[in-house]
């Protein structure tokens, strides 16, 4: 997963904390999500954390947060 787009979007929806403080995950969590990308759960309709960090900032979609996912 390309996790530049990913990386910028929590920047600008306030940073690890926020992101994470959002979703119920923790600080760690969230900064595992950097390097690693969303978990598999988001492809699966098991969670919905894209959706919550295109809610917090107005730069990237879920969808294009969801877009770059490695096969």
């Amino acid at each position: 997963m390309n996790t530049a787009i990913l990386k910028q979007a929590i920047k600008e929806a306030g940073g690890i904390k926020v992101v994470a403080d959002a979703n119920g995950k923790s600080y760690e969590a969230v900064r595992k999500w950097t390097v690693n990308g969303l978990p598999r759960t988001e492809w699966t309709g098991e969670t919905q954390y894209a959706h919550v960090i295109a809610s917090l900032q107005s730069v990237y979609t879920a969808a294009d947060l969801l877009q770059s996912r490695a096969a």
